[in-house]
């Protein structure tokens, strides 16, 4: 049995980069996420990568405009309040 790709809605951020680089993008996202103290897992379908990243809820704009803006690497004290889930979808560019 398959199962679906898992997906959380609309609030997904979407990253698009070369295809030799998705590799390279998904281990960025996932060094922000666990740099603010969260962590992250993702699925490759063979198109495009899908990463579900789980922060602290007080840094989540910190790791959606980092995610967005392209920054390599943040370090920041973990925090132990309730963690927010953010989708972010990696796509190769066209």
């Amino acid at each position: 049995t398959v199962l679906p790709t898992p997906t959380l809605g609309t609030d997904a951020l979407v990253v698009s980069c070369k295809m030799e680089e998705l590799e390279s993008e998904l281990q960025r996202i996932v060094r922000l996420a666990e740099g603010l103290g969260g962590s992250a897992s993702s699925w490759n379908d063979g198109k495009t990568v899908r990463v579900v990243a789980n922060v602290p809820g007080s840094t989540e704009t910190l790791f959606r405009e980092s995610v967005s803006r392209g920054v390599y690497d943040l370090n920041s004290a973990g925090d132990a309040g309730p963690m927010s889930v953010v989708e972010v979808l990696i796509k190769p560019k066209k």
